[in-house]
């Protein structure tokens, strides 16, 4: 699950939230109270659809559904108040408690990320160490084609100095021989 805003600010806020729900069941039920409670759910609401990347969905298992025909009594009343409140307050530690989630997994992400750049940086080290040991090998192989072109010369060059000293021993030999 993805947030719309900073979890940090989400968990504050659903702590806030909480808190005004303490103190509205603390307070005995009275037409006053049921306004907070109202203006409190509106504000929940919009704190839903502002967050969370399926608001609808959680608005829907948050709204009270309560069907009624007639007047209620005050003692109806109060429970149904009572109700509504618990109702709320679970949905906010639930919804609390997938945020701290959320958080966990941002984090876990957040190591991944770091995780992968560390893979990308160390494959890149391995391809450039890759070109350079190639590179090197192909040094290398140069100059053992460089040796082997000067070994030839070498050898063409004492090739045809002992042709020379076999021509001149021969000329002697002509020589000696006359």
């Amino acid at each position: 699950m993805v947030l719309k805003i900073n979890t940090n600010k989400a968990k504050i806020k659903v702590e806030e939230f909480l808190s005004e729900i303490e103190k509205l069941m603390k307070e005995p039920y009275s037409r006053n109270n049921e306004d907070k409670k109202t203006d409190l759910n509106a504000r929940i609401t919009n704190f839903v659809r502002a967050t969370f990347q399926d608001p609808e969905e959680k608005i829907n298992s948050y709204k009270d559904f309560v069907f009624f025909i007639g007047e209620k009594t005050q003692m109806e009343k109060r429970h149904d108040y009572e109700n509504s409140l618990k109702k709320k307050k679970r949905h906010l530690i639930a919804w609390k408690e997938e945020i701290e989630l959320n958080e966990e997994t941002d984090s876990e992400s957040e190591n991944l990320d770091e995780i992968n750049k560390k893979i990308k940086k160390a494959d890149l080290e391995s391809e450039r160490r890759q070109k350079v040991t190639e590179s090197k090998f192909y040094g290398a192989v140069m100059e053992l084609l460089d040796f082997q072109r000067n070994l030839i010369k070498e050898k063409e060059q004492t090739t045809k100095a002992i042709i020379e000293i076999k021509k001149d021993i021969l000329d002697i030999k002509d020589m000696l021989k006359k």
